[in-house]
């Protein structure tokens, strides 16, 4: 009990849980109004419209891997080390990924005019494809959670829903179909680019401010690189599923899994955000003292493992009365998948949580070759399971894949002694 109070009375350990607080708070109002906004969105678009645009997204955001090139982990973690470097270390960051956003936009719009023959659906991905350009304006968001100061993300995030929440009703009102929902999300991107930019300004300098030093995106692009490797594969794991049914099945089938996928993930915000908001702690703790940073990490790896069992086990359970109060009856067909899919999430939040310890210690190199191995099981999977089993196998494929990137880490003896000494005495 004294342990606790002192903890409790301690500064640092205030500042995070009033940081995580903040953090808990925007998120579950974004979660109880995205919970029924989707359920009125998956009922006016139906399973194959719905289908069309989630296909739409998981075509974009394979390809958006090229426009992040892996940089926020490691700007988030410069940040975190360098915060009298800000200046230079957002200004090399914006400036890079405005180029590379440009880039992947012009390059996805291509390669869908080659590689698709439906004319709605290259449309939709052609607008989608537009938030790569404007998607680099909100990385001020990252100095804000590196000095604890959510409270801005936060009022962000409420501020950016209610309004996009507004803009969908009013599509569903006004009964104006697909494009429009596409557009939204470039306009969210536009909002939330203009927002950080003006409170970055208001709370701290201007944004005149900022300078691109090429030195810095040479190390940003030099460092990212194996994460942007990384990435490519844990996109695979995210998106390449739909468009895998897709082919193999139809656009309703798309639609189907895509409910799941919501569902299934709609929870793993909570150990997402104790992830990020306790990372910069965890990084401190490391420069300052190894063994508590070494505790730090134990605590946050089974905190977040308890916490996405508790909620994988409800979803599982409650799985087929949450998919008729989202969806209703047409997508009764997701049910299995997602009692499936809700356990790759927990394996996924697992290694996110193993993933900051891989940054923290540089060995980002691993985590290249981990996820390049479970995606490349994650696609054979695929192409076995699906024709076999539909959506259900696409599911089981996602689980296993997700499932066996946790252990393939103790391929590496490096990561084996650090575990040793974090869960020692």
């Amino acid at each position: 009990m004294f342990n606790l109070k002192e903890k409790w009375n301690h500064d640092g350990f205030q500042k995070y849980f009033a940081n995580t607080g903040w953090l808990f708070v925007g998120k579950i109002f974004s979660l109880i109004l995205s919970f029924f906004l989707f359920s009125f969105i998956a009922r006016y678009l139906g399973a194959e419209n719905l289908g069309k645009l989630s296909y739409a997204q998981s075509y974009v955001s394979l390809l958006a891997v090229f426009a992040s090139f892996g940089i926020d982990h490691v700007l988030y973690r410069d940040i975190v080390r360098f915060k009298e470097k800000r200046n230079e270390i957002l200004g090399s960051a914006i400036a890079l990924k405005i180029a590379l956003g440009c880039l992947t936009a012009i390059f996805t719009l291509i390669i869908a005019l080659i590689s698709e023959s439906e004319q709605l659906i290259i449309m939709l991905i052609g607008i989608l494809a537009l938030t790569n350009i404007f998607q680099p304006f909100t990385l001020p968001s990252f100095y804000f959670d590196s000095v604890q100061n959510s409270k801005v993300n936060t009022i962000g995030m409420i501020s950016s829903t209610i309004l996009l929440s507004i803009l969908k009703i009013l599509i569903i009102v006004f009964d104006q179909g697909l494009l429009f929902f596409a557009a939204v999300f470039v306009i969210e991107a536009i909002i939330n680019g203009v927002y950080y930019i003006v409170v970055y300004s208001y709370y701290y300098e201007s944004f005149k401010k900022w300078r691109v030093n090429i030195s810095l995106i040479k190390s940003l692009l030099s460092e990212s690189f194996p994460l942007f490797l990384a990435s490519i594969s844990v996109v695979i794991y995210a998106r390449i599923d739909q468009i895998m049914i897709k082919q193999y099945l139809d656009s309703s089938a798309v639609g189907l899994y895509a409910v799941a996928v919501k569902i299934a993930e709609i929870w793993s915000f909570i150990p997402a955000l104790i992830i990020f908001s306790l990372f910069p702690a965890i990084i401190n703790a490391k420069i300052s003292n190894e063994r508590s940073y070494e505790k730090r990490f134990g605590g946050l790896l089974v905190g977040a493992t308890f916490i996405s069992i508790i909620f994988a086990s409800i979803i599982s359970f409650f799985a087929d009365p949450i998919v008729r109060i989202i969806g209703g009856v047409e997508y009764l067909g997701a049910v299995a998948a997602l009692r499936i899919y809700v356990w790759g999430v927990v394996a996924a939040v697992i290694f996110s949580v193993v993933q900051q310890l891989l940054v923290a210690e540089n060995w980002t190199k691993i985590t290249f070759y981990i996820t390049m191995v479970g995606a490349l099981i994650n696609v054979v999977l695929n192409l076995w399971l699906i024709p076999l089993y539909g959506i259900n196998g696409a599911a089981w494929s996602t689980l296993i894949a997700y499932s066996v990137m946790p252990f393939m880490l103790f391929a590496f003896s490096d990561v084996r002694k650090k575990y040793k000494s974090i869960f020692s005495k």
